[in-house]
C-alpha cells in the first residue's frame, strides 16, 4: 500500500491510497479511511471529509458516520462536514444508528441578499453576452427568492432560452423562469416533502390554503385537530428548516415554491 494522488487545493491537502487488489477487495471502509489517516499523520496533515446533498436513512452515511466516530475516539486527525437539504439533514440527525451527529456544530445558511444576486447575473449575463434588460434582470432575481440552487437553474434557463443573438425578451424570460421553478419543485420540493411524514405534510397542505403566512389556529382547524397538536408539527417543521416563525401564531414556508408545489398537487384554492 502506498499514498498516492496527492494534491493541493483550496480546503488543503487531498489524497487517495493505492491499496493491492487484494486488500481492495477484502478490507473494509473502515480499515481504509484509518490507514489514510495513518499515512497522513506521518506527513502532519489531516483528512478532511465534505459530504454533499446527503439523503436521509442512506447506509453510506452511516457506514461513514461509524468510521468516523471509532476514528475520532482513536484520536485520528479527521474531520467531517455534510451538507444537505433541511428535511434530508434532519432525518440523518434523528436516525437513531446516527446520535453521534447531534453533538456537531449546525450550521444554518440563510439566503442570499437579493442585491448580491442580482449583481451576480449582471456580471454573468455581461460575459456571456446575453442582452438582458435591468426589469428582466430584476424579475430574475427576485424569482430566485435567495436560494442559491434557484440561482443556478434561473441562470442556466436563462442562457438556454436566450435567442440566437443573445437576447432575452419578456416571452423568453418568462419560458426560463417557468423552467426554473418546474426543476427546483421537482428536485427540492419533491423530495422535501418524500421525506416528511403524512401528518406533516398535512400541516403543509393546510398553510398553502393561504398567499404569504398562515395563522396556527387555521392551520389546525384545516387539519381537524387541536392547537397544541398542530404545534407539534409546527416545532418539527421549523427544526427541519421548512417553515419558520413569521411572528406570534403564524408561520410562513421557508422553502421556496413550496407552497406552489402543494397546491397544484392537492388542487387547493387560496382562502384570500
Amino acid at each position: 500500500m502506498r499514498l498516492s494522488g496527492g494534491s493541493v487545493g483550496a480546503l488543503g491537502f487531498s489524497a487517495g491510497l493505492q491499496f493491492s487488489r487484494n486488500a481492495e477487495e477484502s478490507k473494509s471502509f473502515h480499515y481504509k479511511l484509518s490507514r489514510l489517516c495513518e499515512q497522513l499523520a506521518e506527513q502532519g496533515k489531516g483528512v478532511l471529509v465534505l459530504v454533499d446533498e446527503i439523503q436521509g436513512n442512506d447506509p453510506q452515511i452511516r457506514q461513514l458516520v461509524a468510521a468516523y466516530q471509532e476514528l475520532v475516539g482513536q484520536g485520528a486527525n479527521i474531520a467531517l462536514v455534510m451538507a444537505g437539504l433541511p428535511a434530508a439533514v434532519a432525518a440523518t440527525l434523528n436516525d437513531h444508528v446516527l446520535t453521534f451527529l447531534n453533538r456537531a456544530n449546525k450550521v444554518t445558511l440563510g439566503p442570499l441578499a437579493l442585491p448580491d444576486v442580482d449583481a451576480f447575473f449582471l456580471r454573468s449575463f455581461k460575459k456571456l453576452g446575453l442582452a438582458v434588460s435591468a426589469d428582466i434582470r430584476k424579475r430574475a432575481t427576485r424569482a430566485t427568492e435567495g436560494s442559491p440552487y434557484l440561482l443556478q437553474l434561473v441562470g442556466h434557463s436563462m442562457v438556454l432560452y436566450a435567442e440566437d443573438d443573445g437576447s432575452v425578451s419578456e416571452q423568453t424570460a418568462q419560458a426560463a423562469l417557468e423552467s426554473a421553478q418546474e426543476s427546483f419543485e421537482n428536485d427540492v420540493c419533491g423530495t422535501t416533502l418524500a421525506a416528511l411524514s403524512d401528518k406533516d405534510v398535512l400541516f403543509l397542505t393546510a398553510m398553502a390554503h393561504d398567499e404569504a403566512e398562515s395563522r396556527m389556529a387555521d392551520v389546525a382547524e384545516r387539519m381537524g385537530v387541536t392547537g397544541d397538536y398542530a404545534q407539534k408539527y409546527r416545532k418539527r417543521l421549523i427544526d427541519s428548516g421548512i417553515v419558520v416563525a413569521s411572528r406570534r401564531g403564524s408561520v410562513r414556508f421557508a422553502v421556496p415554491y413550496l407552497a406552489d408545489h402543494l397546491r397544484k398537487t392537492c388542487e387547493i384554492a387560496h382562502e384570500l
